[in-house]
């Protein structure tokens, strides 16, 4: 390829990036997409209870997401709730997917956040999905805690799986810090219009953010753990997914850590909902 060819494919690409801009940057096309932010504060404080109760011993439910979707499936007017549900979480990925697509900056630092907003819309995209095949079928799926342990040993019967698995229980450990330095520094509020909020809100939205981060923090670093410690003791049926490692922090004696992180997550539930109706789309 010439270097004009490239440059004119450049510009090409650049075009249709802030056509897309421009096309994104319709008050009402925000709008709907903020319904998105509304279905996961739903997905969030359900999952903070379900995290409540296993410190209490009082859920046999999967405390995760999926097992938030499952809890709401019960509820008197489950199908209906699950129909929202579904299409704010497919809300909810596109607007990920839109703001990894949006121009701006696309230095390292750019393009990990960019890669993030991709992980975060393929997450909630499957996890609509799940929402789907439960409104659909309403069968019963496997526990993600076995799909990690299934994963787990089939990657240790490879000579080189013991490192892979460590090394991505080291990846999520990183993502954990990760979610803390965010919400801490408050990073978060720069993807909302502060200008449009009271006065009271600002306040709850800058007290509460901070909390529900760290408690994401906790929850995603507990998860690395045990993959760590799966890969220092060759056994991979110590990975664990969110309710594994609930569970075995609980009944490590971490009780008062795992229902400190119930309530947090159920704060970023209400966080997200405070926020919402002040979500814009913003590339990093």
């Amino acid at each position: 390829m010439t270097s004009t060819t490239a440059h004119r494919a450049a510009h090409s690409a650049q075009q249709a990036s802030y056509a897309a801009s421009r096309a994104l940057d319709s008050d009402r096309l925000q709008a709907i997409g903020r319904l998105g932010w509304v279905a996961k504060a739903a997905i969030y404080v359900v999952f903070g209870l379900l995290a409540f109760r296993v410190a209490t011993g009082t859920s046999d439910e999967e405390a995760d997401p999926s097992g938030a979707v499952h809890q709401i499936a019960q509820s008197t007017s489950g199908r209906w709730v699950l129909i929202a549900l579904a299409a704010g979480l497919i809300l909810y990925a596109l607007w990920r997917l839109a703001c990894a697509a949006l121009p701006g900056e696309w230095g390292p630092t750019d393009l990990a956040k960019r890669a993030g907003y991709v992980l975060s819309g393929v997450v909630y995209g499957v996890l609509a999905a799940t929402t789907i095949s439960i409104i659909t079928a309403g069968s019963r799926r496997e526990s993600n805690d076995s799909k990690v342990q299934t994963l787990s040993s089939d990657l240790m019967a490879e000579s080189w799986g013991r490192w892979v698995v460590g090394l991505g229980g080291v990846v999520v450990v990183g993502v954990g810090i990760g979610f803390a330095v965010y919400g801490l520094t408050r990073k978060d509020e720069e993807q909302l219009d502060r200008g449009r909020m009271g006065a009271t809100t600002e306040r709850l939205v800058h007290t509460l953010g901070p909390i529900g981060w760290l408690a994401r923090a906790v929850v995603t670093a507990l998860v690395g753990v045990f993959f760590v410690q799966a890969a220092v003791d060759y056994d991979p049926a110590q990975a664990q997914g969110f309710d594994g490692a609930l569970r075995q922090a609980a009944s490590s004696g971490w009780v008062w850590l795992v229902a400190a992180t119930g309530v947090g997550l159920v704060i970023y539930g209400v966080y997200c909902l405070l926020t919402a109706r002040y979500r814009v789309l913003r590339a990093p």
